[in-house]
């Protein structure tokens, strides 16, 4: 593509270039743009091109002279400079590559009647060979310099720059803002919050608008402002898109989880809990651990894209992926559900802080743990059990809410806690269901189901099956952990695995509370019978 140069009449009158000559920076050496005739009347361009093939590439509305002027510099500063039949300037420019104007794009001079000296009278610019600029100057021209909000104790106080770019100073226009619920990025009317009425702004001179909005919304919140004047012409720059960020509530997401000492091979993790009635994005959170003794704290920022988490879901931050093939929850459809945060989650086995943000750094929630935090009845190691929140309603750092899991695999990550509870009963009892029952394999009352309660988070069980001779005959839990209900189902054989006569069996149920010390003893008769 050659270089050229565009000239634009401003004046009222027809005006020949036969005789004009251009230069660069070295103003001895000028080129001669007609040695002929050539009218340009008011309001028409001249394009000067270096040789005949521009029109190879733009569609040309005006005339093109070609002129062997000296090359324009790009990398370094230079100038062009106009100069009529009598070897007066008529205009001249000294740009600089700062400008911009390279890699194929045009320098676009913004205001023909202001200075053309003026950096900020140039902008670069897609090249509009022959037709007005681009970013010319209108008369009538306003436009939405930016749009911001700010959280306040109800929802946010949105404000907006309105700046008069045109030539003329305008009169009755209005604001808008607006809520971009569905994130379209299209101010549509069901979407208006708030439309304000101005009565004038003179020309170059800027407004801001404000309006408080009162709004449950939270989170990353998208915004669009526009501004409304009859004859504007160029519409444009009439709307600006932004966003306000609104806190959330206390305890809205909890640290329901903590895996903080796995076994060799498997992952730390973090599992936290929407508590809200409200889908929660968390785009923009973060959480860190306690700071160390050089002052620094490992962080993990959220993915700032959307990581929404239901009412009642989890979302699992996990060291790396092997939870994913640890636990069955993590399937293909529920891939969501876990954030690899890899370096960035690092759990002290001696206790740590953990401490979750939201996106306007508003502490969300915050646990400092501690080993002694487990049931302390279970003698073995705790290593490959998590603590889990008994509560996500109750405070996180009251260690009567936190104990070691009580599940198979350790942990509940994405699930339910195993030692969840609502509210404990204010007495322990036991109940068998289906009693009678019959073991002998048809499909139909197969097993005795032993639900029981108990007053108290955590507790050791042993559940022990005894004849009415008082002799021991199975033993379905020898001193295990359990959460404050749970059932036990007995299938009618003995610790022999062999299938008990029918008649009536004692089941003796006992549970110590692992931090009262207090001993519970629950009896009741199960029948063994024969479906006739």
């Amino acid at each position: 593509m050659p270089e050229w140069i565009e000239f634009y009449n401003a004046g009222s009158e027809t005006v020949d270039m036969n005789g004009w000559k251009i230069s660069d920076s070295n103003v001895k050496t000028k080129s001669l743009v007609a040695n002929a005739p050539f009218p340009v009347a008011p309001g028409e361009y001249l394009l000067v091109s270096a040789d005949s093939t521009l029109s190879r590439y733009f569609a040309l509305p005006s005339p093109v002279i070609v002129s062997s002027f000296s090359a324009l510099n790009n990398s370094t500063p230079d100038a062009v400079v106009l100069f009529d039949n009598r070897g007066i300037t008529m205009d001249s420019v000294w740009y600089k590559p700062s400008w911009g104007g390279i890699n194929g794009r045009s320098l676009e001079r913004v205001d023909c009647f202001a200075s053309s000296v003026d950096s900020a009278n140039w902008r670069s610019s897609a090249p509009t060979c022959g037709f007005e600029n681009s970013v010319a100057k209108k008369d009538l021209d306003l436009e939405v310099n930016r749009i911001t909000g700010s959280p306040t104790a109800n929802g946010s106080r949105l404000s907006a720059t309105i700046h008069n770019a045109g030539r003329k100073s305008v009169s009755s226009f209005v604001v808008e803002f607006f809520y971009d619920a569905n994130c379209d990025s299209i101010a549509s009317p069901g979407e208006l919050l708030k439309s304000l009425q101005e009565s004038s702004l003179a020309a170059g001179d800027s407004v801001v608008f404000f309006f408080e909005w009162s709004t449950g919304v939270k989170g990353k919140v998208p915004l669009v402002c526009r501004v409304e004047l009859p004859g504007d012409q160029r519409a444009a720059n009439n709307e600006k898109f932004g966003w306000t960020a609104n806190s959330f509530l206390a305890q809205s997401v909890v640290i329901n989880e903590i895996m903080y000492d796995p076994l060799p091979g498997q992952s730390e993790f973090i599992e936290l809990f929407n508590r809200s009635r409200d889908t929660i994005d968390l785009r923009g959170w973060k959480m860190s651990d306690a700071l160390s003794s050089s002052g620094s704290r490992n962080t993990f920022n959220f993915p700032d894209r959307s990581t929404a988490v239901p009412p009642g879901g989890y979302l699992v931050i996990s060291a790396d992926s092997t939870l994913a093939a640890q636990f069955p929850v993590f399937t293909s459809s529920l891939g969501s559900r876990i954030l690899i945060a890899n370096k960035d989650l690092s759990l002290n086995n001696s206790g740590d802080d953990v401490v979750l943000f939201d996106l306007t750094d508003t502490r969300i929630d915050s646990v400092r743990y501690s080993p002694s935090w487990n049931n302390p009845a279970l003698k073995a190691s705790t290593s490959g059990k998590s603590l889990e929140r008994i509560n996500p309603s109750f405070s996180g750092n009251d260690k009567r809410n936190w104990s070691t899991s009580v599940s198979p695999a350790g942990a509940t990550p994405a699930e339910r806690n195993s030692i969840y509870t609502v509210a404990l009963p204010s007495s322990a009892s036991l109940r068998l269901s289906p009693n009678p029952f019959s073991p002998d394999n048809d499909g139909f009352e197969d097993n005795l189901a032993i639900a029981y309660s108990l007053p108290s988070t955590t507790s050791m069980i042993r559940v022990r099956c005894f004849d009415l001779q008082g002799r021991l005959i199975r033993t379905l839990a020898n001193t295990e952990a359990a959460a404050s209900s749970g059932t036990l189902l007995w299938d009618g054989l003995d610790d022999n695995r062999q299938r008990v006569r029918i008649g009536m069996y004692i089941i003796l149920f006992e549970a110590f509370d692992a931090y009262g010390g207090s001993v519970r003893t629950m009896k009741d008769v199960a029948v063994v019978a024969r479906r006739l």
